[in-house]
């Protein structure tokens, strides 16, 4: 695993745009910055589980999950996998649902949800729904995503445009949802 201390540059920046473009929109925000992948990447998911039960008590009232993450782009990729949006160069983004979940099927309508909104919103934009046999951490919630912004081939720019236009996507879901 390669780790940079500093946020900039990172998935955490990524984080941080999403958190803060959320917020413009007066939707509450918990961001925790934890690294979870030290020591080692094998044990990550049940440190994050830890901080997930921890922060689910503090917020009880909390129903959007998001681990968000940055793909790894296949050895032959030259550049990382974009759209253009309103003539900027934005992350693609991908969903990834466990189906070994008992809400397997909530998790991945909600997947489904957010793809067709955003694809409805900016023609192409839509994420890619990747169906794994594991369960990360997505039983916590029927509204976890388990969001890949871009890959390490893709600009940080590109990387948070990601994340202002997927945080346009959610504001809208989440609205629509709570009326």
């Amino acid at each position: 695993n390669y780790h940079r201390e500093a946020e900039e540059g990172t998935v955490r920046d990524v984080g941080i745009v999403l958190e803060q473009e959320l917020e413009k929109k007066g939707i509450n925000v918990i961001h925790d910055k934890t690294m979870h992948d030290r020591p080692s990447y094998n044990e990550s998911y049940n440190r994050s589980l830890e901080t997930i039960q921890s922060l689910t008590q503090q917020y009880p009232t909390a129903v959007y999950v998001i681990d968000l993450h940055r793909d790894a782009a296949a050895a032959a990729a030259t550049e990382g996998k974009y759209i253009e949006i309103n003539g900027e160069r934005v992350a693609k983004f991908s969903m990834v649902v466990g189906k070994q979940n008992d809400n397997y099927t909530s998790l991945y309508a909600f997947a489904k949800k957010v793809s067709e909104r955003a694809e409805s919103m900016y023609a192409g934009y839509g994420g890619a729904i990747i169906e794994q046999n594991y369960k990360y951490n997505e039983f916590v919630s029927d509204k976890a995503l388990l969001l890949e912004v871009g890959n390490n081939k893709n600009t940080i720019e590109e990387s948070r445009r990601c994340a202002v236009y997927f945080a346009n996507v959610l504001a809208d879901i989440i609205e629509e949802e709570q009326q």
